[in-house]
């Protein structure tokens, strides 16, 4: 809804001033006069939507004639359907007092009273203003022996609007409209002579004929009767119009569709089910509204017009428990000065304690194209395996998430809400919901004693206890957990998380840990498990990652170093082939730094593990394992460029000139004067183009790039072509033994060898050795995931790779995120992956967000 529109609004303009003459015969009414001229000076004229209800009179100018006043009182915006009665007071106007009334029409006359008054001033002014659209009154009366001056009310009906549905009225004329007190058919005027959009007509006149409904066959389930007297926003104003229209207003192309808030079908289904489900994956929150916060008895204010000034009403609505002592009462208060009945107050505080007291379950999903045909208000139904089967919800939230995209907010409907009597009791929990009075306990517990380093940086130990979460229990829960030693609860703590660790445990000692499930009100069971704790007795940390390279036949080792109670004195790195384990494979050293390096590994794919050793020859529990494929050393990556030093050459020349250059050029072995028999100016082509025909070929020696390299192979060379057709070839080969030959001298190709050949059919002249470069391009290969905040997330790659040049990974986050791409495995045949962890910059701690990311690698 656009909130760029504003309710009109209109200010008084200042009343014409009496003459200085005049004010002197008029001293016993001077302050009065100043009080009547500023009492609607500058003020905005209200809009009157319904009725009857009684407004002050906003007094825009006045005339004194002798001791008679003439006033100009504004009402409100028109035209409206009548003015009832004028008051002084609480009094009728003083006899004698001549009185006009103007219902704000465009074509309202000129009041000849207020004209003929303001003639009689000195000096004389010509009054001929109509106020269109602006009901008001005139009024004459004499003040001799007043005091002060009556507050003077009016009891109106209000706006005329138009009714669409009424065939005799026309949506541009005005005087064909009538006055109506229906809220629907107030919002749908309002929406169409104020905003740019026009309403839904089908819908309109239900959500009117819900509004006119007789209750008890007396009078209009909702009226209204409201006075817009401050300017705001129209749209703040809509908000208000349709609490008393009970509907809910959803756009719909360019209209709005006004969907009434009484009972109504369900028209359509959400599932979960397989094959059926239209619920997104894993999209799904529900909530269960705490009896804490349930009204028992709602109070709407309402206004009482038949008072005058007009009184404020109290109709309430109480729970039954509360007048039994079972409810606690808790009051809601709900501000309806528009409602001039106290019927309609009631019914409406009735309503709303039903909603509070049995429409407790909401939830909030996302949904697909299917959204689109639905609209806030609509009921739709509701099938969650394990929450809800076939639940009537409410959807009073649609918002457009993406693209087929969309957010869906509902709330449990039940068509008791809208009864005239107060529910009995509330309709109780979804009978599919557990009961939350026997949470299950959990299951699968660890205990593990780890190391931690303190504020010092020393290392201390302590019990990491961990178990398998209770999953499946809709309500708010927590896990209890005690750590016991002997009779003496050591510490204690209440947590959402299945994990938990103690503080600094003793060495030696047994402990024991109880956990249970909690819910709000209730817990479960405990499981128990002991350990005795270690201390430095305690095998040292595992090696946290083992990271393997190969430059030429070079197998480089890398890891980080383990922090122990107790030093860590070497390390330990094994291989075994791939269908062995770590207790079968051969040592291949025990090196006492965090790198090693060997250019004696087989060749093969071979599995290397890595464990950490202290001082007193305790080793790690678990070896880090890696797989690794050891290639020749032809598989190395490498990148060059090579000029060739020999030129193999048929029918050229090999000619150098004063610059040190050495140049190649087609000849063929023809005598000087066979070529040229003629004086030397009838041959204007370079010399080497007169021959007598055949070819003439330079050729490279071979190079060995010295490993195979897929990447793309460039001959430079600058080449002359004098005649006929010249190429520039290159040849490249893996093992000498299948040559590939690609013409521009250009290819991207996965070769060792390579050389340079040039032929023509003709002349040419080759300036200079020509060289090779090598330019391997890197596979950029994009992959995205969900990060884990307590372990790596492994990705695998679709291509093959032997080098690594650059990995990004980019994660997804408001936070300051660093991620961080490592262990990697590269195989020609085997997966190739590695891990990813995602850290706060913040706090240092590994979170759980989706990231994105590109490798950069060397293929084979």
């Amino acid at each position: 809804m656009s909130r760029d529109f504003l309710i009109p609004t209109y200010t008084f303009p200042s009343p014409p001033q009496n003459s200085s003459a005049d004010r002197g015969t008029l001293d016993s009414v001077r302050q009065r006069d100043l009080q009547i001229m500023c009492c609607g000076d500058g003020e905005s004229i209200p809009i009157l939507l319904g009725g009857p209800r009684r407004l002050g009179v906003k007094v825009a100018a006045r005339c004194y004639i002798g001791s008679d006043i003439v006033l100009l009182g504004v009402v409100c915006e028109g035209p409206i359907s009548a003015i009832r009665s004028v008051k002084f007071g609480d009094d009728d106007p003083p006899a004698g007092t001549k009185l006009n009334v103007y219902l704000g029409h465009a074509d309202q006359p000129v009041d000849t009273m207020l004209r003929d008054a303001f003639a009689a001033q000195k000096p004389s002014v010509v009054y001929k203003d109509t106020l269109p659209n602006v009901a008001y009154i005139v009024l004459r009366t004499n003040v001799s022996g007043w005091t002060s001056f009556p507050n003077i009310t009016v009891e109106a009906d209000g706006l005329l609007i138009y009714n669409e549905h009424d065939t005799g009225q026309l949506p541009n004329d005005p005087a064909t409209w009538k006055f109506s007190r229906n809220p629907s058919r107030i919002l749908a005027h309002i929406f169409r002579y104020y905003t740019p959009h026009s309403v839904d007509s089908d819908h309109l006149l239900i959500a009117a004929n819900a509004n006119d409904e007789l209750v008890n066959g007396i009078e209009p389930r909702r009226t209204m009767s409201l006075a817009l007297d401050r300017p705001q926003e129209v749209v703040r104003w809509i908000d208000v119009i349709r609490s008393y229209a009970a509907c809910w207003c959803a756009p719909q192309g360019g209209e709005v569709c006004l969907v009434p808030d009484r009972p109504s079908p369900s028209v359509y289904e959400f599932t979960d089910e397989h094959g059926k489900a239209n619920i997104a994956d894993k999209s799904f929150n529900w909530y269960l509204t705490s009896a804490d916060d349930l009204s028992t008895v709602v109070q709407v204010n309402v206004t009482d017009v038949t008072k005058n000034p007009p009184t404020t009403l109290y109709p309430r609505a109480v729970s039954p428990g509360v007048l039994n002592g079972t409810l606690e009462r808790r009051e809601t208060v709900l501000s309806m000065e528009g409602v001039t009945s106290y019927s309609q107050g009631y019914r409406e505080a009735v309503e709303q304690l039903n909603h509070s007291l049995l429409e407790m379950f909401s939830a909030t999903w996302e949904a697909f194209d299917v959204a689109i045909k639905l609209r806030v208000g609509n009921v739709i139904t509701l099938s969650v395996d394990g929450i809800c089967h076939k639940m009537l919800m409410r959807i009073n939230a649609l918002v457009s998430k993406s693209a087929g995209r969309y957010t869906i907010s509902a709330k449990k409907y039940d068509p008791a809400c809208y009864s005239d009597a107060i529910a009995q009791a509330p309709s109780g929990i979804d009978p599919l919901l557990p009961d939350p009075s026997n949470p299950p306990a959990p299951t699968g517990l660890v205990l593990e004693e780890e190391l931690f380093a303190l504020q010092d940086k020393t290392l201390k130990s302590r019990i990491r206890v961990t178990w398998q979460p209770v999953e499946d229990l809709p309500y708010r829960k927590s896990y209890y957990v005690e750590v016991w030693s002997g009779s003496k609860l050591m510490w204690s703590a209440d947590t959402e998380l299945a994990t938990y660790a103690t503080p600094v445990v003793e060495e030696g000692v047994h402990y024991i840990v109880r956990v249970a499930t909690r819910t709000s009100v209730y817990a479960s069971e405990y499981i128990s498990g002991d350990i005795v704790a270690l201390g430095k007795e305690m095998p040292p940390p595992d090696v946290e990652r083992l990271t393997i390279q190969q430059v030429a036949n070079w197998v480089l080792f890398s890891w980080p170093r383990v922090v122990d109670v107790d030093a860590i004195k070497r390390y330990q790195i094994r291989r075994w082939p791939a269908a062995g384990a770590w207790e079968t494979g051969i040592t291949i050293d025990e090196p006492d730094m965090l790198a090693y390096r060997s250019n004696s590994e087989p060749l093969g794919t071979w599995y290397y593990g890595i464990v950490a050793i202290d001082q007193g020859e305790r080793t790690s529990k678990n070896p880090t394992v890696v797989q690794f494929r050891v290639a020749p050393d032809n598989a190395a990556y490498f990148v060059d460029e090579n000029q060739f030093a020999f030129a193999n050459l048929e029918s050229m020349l090999v000619w150098e000139t004063r610059d040190g250059v050495t140049h190649y050029s087609t000849s063929h072995g023809d005598k000087w004067g066979d070529l040229f028999p003629l004086a030397m100016e009838h041959y204007p082509l370079p010399i080497d183009a007169y021959h007598s025909g055949g070819e003439s070929s330079l050729a490279t020696e071979w190079w060995d790039v010295g490993v195979v390299v897929d990447g793309q192979f460039t001959v430079l060379a600058a080449l002359d072509n004098d005649d006929g057709v010249a190429h520039v070839w290159l040849e490249t080969s893996t093992d000498m033994v299948s040559i590939d030959v690609h013409d521009g001298g250009s290819a991207r190709t996965r070769a060792r060898f390579c050389r340079a050949r040039f032929t023509t059919d003709g002349a040419m002249t080759v300036h200079g050795l020509p060289k090779v470069v090598i330019t391997a391009t890197p596979n950029v290969e994009s992959f995205f995931g969900m990060s884990s905040a307590t372990a790596p997330t492994i990705v695998t790659l679709e291509g093959h790779y032997f080098a690594l040049k650059d990995c990004i990974v980019n994660p997804q986050g408001e936070a300051a995120l660093l991620g961080i791409a490592a262990n990697f495995q590269l195989s020609e045949t085997a997966h190739n992956t590695f891990e990813v962890r995602v850290f706060n910059s913040a706090t240092n701690q590994q979170v759980a967000v989706p990231f994105t990311g590109t490798f950069n690698g060397i293929s084979f």
